[in-house]
């Protein structure tokens, strides 16, 4: 009988947002007879009418195509309505963790090194301290964010402090444990 490799379970990872300090009144995002079609293609939405606050948690399950990530881009403001209005507080930030969030990374680079070239000047200290809160601390915060053994060790791009975070993944990108913490 061969051996066994060791179990190894996953780290917990708890996902912390600062509150605010002049939180926004809600709804910080409203939607008001909102609707939007790509040009040259059907109405995917007509006169939506919704708001969201620091206590909404929202989900959006669906079949490939039927427009959750496109609504999430008219939350996030990547996309304007086509008519109607959705109003943004200029109070509120968002950090957006799309299916492809990887694509856009240099993933030669380790996660420290990264988050000192988006935000120069932030002591590093503090970015390790970030970085941390995400379960990505010591020498873990100095490895690539890729490499052939091991994949990708760095799925999540972290924010700096969001308020709101959208998620749009598919479900396999995410386990059901951390979906089901960052839910709460």
């Amino acid at each position: 009988m061969g051996t066994v490799d060791a179990i190894i379970n996953d780290p917990d990872y708890k996902f912390e947002f600062p509150t605010p300090d002049d939180r926004p009144g809600p709804p910080f995002i409203s939607f008001s007879d909102a609707s939007f079609g790509y040009p040259g293609g059907p109405l995917l939405f007509k006169n939506l009418n919704f708001g969201i606050d620091l206590e909404s948690r929202i989900a959006m399950v669906g079949p490939n195509g039927i427009g959750k990530s496109t609504i999430l881009k008219l939350i996030s403001g990547e996309l304007q309505p086509t008519s109607g209005t959705v109003f943004r507080s200029p109070k509120v930030r968002m950090a957006v963790f799309s299916q492809h969030h990887v694509d856009g990374l240099d993933l030669s680079a380790n996660p420290l090194l990264y988050m000192m070239r988006c935000y120069p000047g932030v002591p590093e200290q503090k970015l390790r301290a970030h970085l941390g809160s995400f379960g990505v601390s010591g020498s873990l915060a100095l490895q690539p964010m890729w490499s052939e053994e091991q994949g990708c060790i760095c799925k999540y791009h972290p924010p700096p402090a969001p308020w709101y975070g959208l998620l749009d993944c598919m479900v396999q990108s995410f386990s059901v444990d951390k979906d089901l913490h960052m839910a709460q």
